[in-house]
Order: structure tokens, then C-alpha cells, then sequence
């Protein structure tokens, strides 16, 4: 029988967890549950991403939208299009950035019916492929 003690390190904003400790370091950097984190994507296209404060301001709350006592009683038809206008809101200040959109649908904890209209591996493809020129030697 063979017994080994493995390391292990977890990510703090996230259950990520990696056996090597400058591979989580680095996705601690860029963790989209990060409040302080920094933007690969952003990077890409030379902006600097917005202070996640900001982005979260924009977000809906579902209690703003609350029509009875109960936590699941909302008005839905408001929250909608409070939630789409939202996310229009946050394409413009993020300059359309997918990671930095689903950063702040993450952190705000609250956004169901926003992330509906927004597929972050679509729009991460459609951003790359917009955005990124392998030949530039740029990359994430």
C-alpha cells in the first residue's frame, strides 16, 4: 500500500482548487468572484476594466422588485426590463468585455433573469474573435 499527502490550494473567492500554487495564484488574479480582480480580456484590447463597485450599482436587486412578503413573490415583468436595461448598461461600460459582464452578474448573486440573455462562451468567442490577432503575439 502506498500513501501520499497531497497539497492542495483553494481559491478564496471560489471552490477552485489546484495542486499548484502559482497556477491558483494566477486564477485567484483573474477569478470572476474577485472584487479587486484584474481582466485578461480587457487586457486584450488595451482598456482598463471598470472598478467592479461601479458595475455592480448597475445590477437590479430582486428586492427593489418585491410585491409580497415572501422572498419569491417579485414583480417578474419589471425585474425583466429592469434587468435587460441593465445589461445593456453593462455592455456600454465594460466596452462589451464577457468576463467583466460575468464577473458582475456573478458578485451581485441576484441577476437570474439577466443572465438569460447573456452566454458567456458565446460572447467570449464573438469578443476573440473581434478583439484578438494571434499574430500580435497578445494573448490571455
Amino acid at each position: 500500500m502506498k500513501t501520499k499527502k497531497v497539497t492542495r490550494h483553494w481559491c478564496d473567492f471560489c471552490r477552485k482548487s489546484m495542486a499548484f500554487r502559482n497556477r491558483m495564484e494566477e486564477h485567484e488574479k483573474h477569478c470572476t468572484l474577485n472584487p479587486n480582480r484584474e481582466c485578461g480580456l480587457c487586457d486584450i484590447i488595451g482598456e482598463s476594466p471598470r472598478p467592479m463597485v461601479e458595475l455592480l450599482a448597475v445590477v437590479p436587486k430582486c428586492a427593489d422588485y418585491k410585491t409580497g412578503d415572501a422572498p419569491w413573490n417579485i414583480d417578474h415583468d419589471k425585474y425583466e426590463q429592469a434587468s435587460r436595461e441593465a445589461l445593456a448598461k453593462l455592455r456600454e461600460l465594460t466596452n462589451n468585455c464577457p468576463a467583466c459582464i460575468l464577473a458582475a452578474l456573478r458578485q451581485s448573486k441576484n441577476s437570474g433573469l439577466v443572465e438569460a440573455d447573456f452566454d458567456f462562451f458565446k460572447e467570449s468567442k464573438a469578443f476573440l474573435k473581434e478583439n484578438y490577432n494571434p499574430n500580435e503575439g497578445i494573448g490571455y
